[in-house]
């Protein structure tokens, strides 16, 4: 083959119809929330997700809510975001913020997934497990992450 020759090569696009967000722009919202979760974002306009600790916090009335780690140490540690909370505080504040209505999508941070990826992967089932509709993981380690509440960061 000469250095003038090429190959033509076509990318393969993964697709998901289940996925597709045009299939949650009409219609009823769902009572799954992570259902209902994509089609409020799929849908035209501003969705507001107010941080939130506690079912304290949570009784406002609100399209979904999101379930702030520095709330949640704060709240239940009454200590600043230093990375002292563990999985299990997290996991029992979003179910307790779930268990309110299990329609209302809640999404949870997940910190930094609390380890590896064998953690990340139970984090994100026990998240699930508690009816959590989505929730978003930082790309921080430790001992050098920082709250973004906290000077320095």
């Amino acid at each position: 083959m000469d250095q003038q020759s090429h190959i033509n090569v076509t990318k393969a696009v993964y697709y998901n119809a289940r996925l597709d967000p045009k299939i949650f722009l009409d219609g009823p919202l769902s009572t799954n929330p992570a259902i209902r979760l994509r089609q409020m974002l799929a849908r035209p306009g501003i969705v507001v997700a107010p941080g939130i600790c506690d079912v304290m916090a949570s009784a406002h009335d609100a399209l979904w809510k999101r379930v702030s780690p520095a709330c949640v140490k704060a709240s239940r540690l009454g200590q600043p975001d230093l990375a002292i909370a563990a999985l299990n505080d997290f996991v029992q504040a979003a179910e307790m913020v779930c268990s309110l209505d299990p329609t209302t999508p809640v999404i949870a941070d997940a910190d930094t997934g609390f380890g590896g990826p064998a953690m990340v992967a139970r984090t994100v089932k026990q998240y699930a497990r508690v009816g959590v509709a989505a929730l978003h993981i930082e790309d921080q380690v430790q001992p050098t992450k920082r709250c973004g509440h906290l000077l320095g960061k």
